[in-house]
This record gives structure tokens, sequence and C-alpha cells, in this order.
């Protein structure tokens, strides 16, 4: 899961992790998506907590055309069921 942590990560930001903390996995029903070419899933996904990394952020231009920090306090809205489950795991101690 990390070499793909750092795969993603590279892809779609051009940043490389130093430093990744495992947190937890998401799954479930609140995972499922229907994209607008009718392909339909459940996502399974390994959260990892990234503090330290090399890099400026640059967007792919793909799957993300933009790419912001937010303070847990000021997270943009709304925020999709995993990113909200993930972020909430955050928001409760880590």
């Amino acid at each position: 899961m990390e070499d793909t942590l750092r795969r993603e990560l590279w892809e779609e930001a051009k940043l490389t992790p130093l430093k990744a903390d495992f947190l937890t996995v998401i799954s479930g029903p609140q995972t499922y998506q229907k994209l607008p070419n009718g392909d339909e899933f459940y996502q399974v996904v390994a959260v990892y907590v990234v503090r330290e990394w090399e890099g400026m952020p640059v967007p792919d231009g793909e799957e993300g055309t933009e790419l912001h920090f937010f303070g847990l306090d000021h997270l943009p809205s709304p925020l999709g069921p995993v990113d909200g489950e993930a972020l909430g795991l955050l928001q409760g101690g880590m």
C-alpha cells in the first residue's frame, strides 16, 4: 500500500512523501460511486497521514485541476464520504 501511496502522490501532485503514517482502511456502502459513464464501484481506501514531503504540489490536470492545503478547522464543503470519514478521524485526535 505504501508503494501505491508514493506512486499516486507523485502521479497526481508531483510530491514525494518522506514520512507516511498508516491511519486506517475505509470501505463499505458509503464508498459506492456511480460515474457519469455508468460505471459503478465500491472503494477500498488505505488512508495515510503525510506530514513531511518533497516537492511543490502540481495538479496532474486529469484527476485534479487545483491543489490546496486546508487546516482541519477550515475544510471545504462538501466533502466526499470517504474524505469526510478520514478527516473526521484526524479531527478526533491524531
